[in-house]
């Protein structure tokens, strides 16, 4: 059987290549915003609290088909326990810091602690949420969160991708760049490392 024109499998393998990635943050930080972005293009102002959804599908990855599953978690402190099932055999993360709540940016040592308690090893990315409103802010606002705080905290924690993103204002596909980036460093870390 031809396994290179089935839906799902990667070319010139006999198996299905896949991954999967789990978003973490604190609560409200636009988790669920940013996944519907990269599965729709598109964008709710709507909240609804997160316990846990799976979505699987197919995604291009370095120009090859993988089977997806993305993991959107609640950053509610009182589901660590269900949310750290989640975390097993994850190919990577992404922590996620809103750039009106510095105290998300304050938790990413904590998150950092919770993934590698399970997964020490995989590729982690800090993503900056909801950038359209620094846009409004003052870039040294104590109260917002700009990129370079993102940068440095990358680099001081030893992540492997930093990356700003608005799910409001995706146009520039920055949403899409962002998960492209988490994804081909899990790809090469699984695949190619």
């Amino acid at each position: 059987m031809n396994t290179s024109r089935i839906a799902g499998w990667a070319k010139g393998s006999n198996e299905a290549k896949c991954l999967k990635l789990v978003l973490v943050g604190d609560t409200a930080v636009g988790k669920s915003c940013l996944i519907t972005n990269y599965l729709e293009n598109s964008f709710t102002d709507e909240y609804e609290p997160t316990v846990l959804d799976v979505f699987k599908g197919i995604k291009e990855v370095k120009k090859k088909q993988i089977n997806m599953e993305i993991h959107d978690t609640s950053g509610d402190e009182h589901l660590g326990v269900n949310r750290k099932i989640q975390y097993k055999d994850a190919d990577c993360f992404m922590i996620c810091v809103a750039s009106n709540q510095p105290t998300s940016l304050g938790n990413v040592s904590r998150w950092i602690n919770e993934i590698q308690e399970v997964e020490p090893y995989v590729p982690i990315a800090l993503i900056l949420t909801k950038s359209d409103i620094l846009e409004m802010a003052d870039e040294d606002d104590e109260n917002s969160v700009s990129m370079e705080k993102i940068t440095k905290a990358k680099e001081d924690s030893g992540l492997t991708v930093a990356a700003k993103t608005s799910s409001k204002e995706w146009e520039d596909f920055n949403v899409h760049k962002a998960f492209n980036k988490t994804l081909t460093a899990a790809y090469i870390f699984k695949y190619e490392a």
